[in-house]
This record gives structure tokens, sequence and C-alpha cells, in this order.
């Protein structure tokens, strides 16, 4: 019976040691495998930190990107342009920088200052406006309907 014991006992020790030793081996391919999610963690954080350290200025440059359309639209207002309004009227428009003078059908001119005054689109004073976008301007005159004119 002792032996048979002993033999058992022999036996039950060479399993539970072959045991440990498959379980020490998984316990190093396991910590090898967490290693490599960590890292694997730690690069998409590094990622994700880059993103949004990066997201304000890829939202800048989109917004400031140049718009794609007809070139000759965006082109700037030059120093003396020709506009024909659409009921044929011909008035020329001088870029002064700050204001612009406008020569009407008739010869009279009107000196009208940027509105508000950093920008360079739209000019005004008391009933009297100017709205350039590209090659078009709106004119706006106290009274009147608004006239489209192009250049």
């Amino acid at each position: 019976m002792v032996n048979i014991h002993g033999h058992l006992s022999a036996m039950l020790a060479t399993t539970i040691a072959s045991g440990a030793e498959r379980d020490i081996g998984d316990l190093g391919r396991a910590s090898r495998l967490d290693g490599r999610i960590g890292r694997q963690h730690m690069a998409l954080g590094r990622t994700f930190r880059v993103t949004l350290a990066l997201f304000p200025l890829l939202t800048t440059i989109a917004c400031n990107a140049p718009k794609a359309g007809n070139p000759l639209a965006d082109s700037p207002q030059p120093r003396s342009a020709t506009y024909t309004c659409a009921d044929g009227a011909r008035i020329t428009i001088e870029n002064l920088g700050t204001s612009v003078r406008v020569l009407g059908p008739d010869g009279a001119s009107e000196d009208l200052p940027a509105s508000p005054a950093n920008q360079n689109s739209r000019f005004g004073a008391a009933h009297d406006a100017i709205v350039i976008d590209g090659r078009d301007a709106l004119v706006m005159k106290g009274g009147k309907t608004p006239l489209t004119c192009t250049r």
C-alpha cells in the first residue's frame, strides 16, 4: 500500500511540477502580451495627444485655404474700374485705399469711406453705399432700388 501511495505521490508531484512549469511559461507569455498591449496603449495615447494638439492648426489652415472657383471673381479691386450696371448705366469706381470715389454716368462724383474702416469691400456714407465682391458691385442709393454692376 505504501508503494502505491509513494507511486501516486511521485506521479502527483511530477504532474504538479509540470503544471507549474506550464503555468510559469504561460505567465511569461502573458506578460509579453501585456507588454505589447501596454505599448499599443501608449502609442494610441500619443496619437490622440498629437491629434489633439494639431487639430486647431489644421482647422485654421482649412478655414484660410483659398476657395476654388472663378479666379477672375476673386480678383482684387483695381485702382480704377468701370462697371456696367443692370439698368445699362456705366459707373467708374476709383479705389483710394480707405475709401472709393464713384463717378456716376452723369459725371457726378461721390467719395465713400470704408464702413467699417478696417476692410476694403464695403463703403458708405449717409444713405449711399457700395459693396464690392470680386468683379461685382452692389450700388445702393438712398430712395432707389439697389443696382448690381459688373466690371
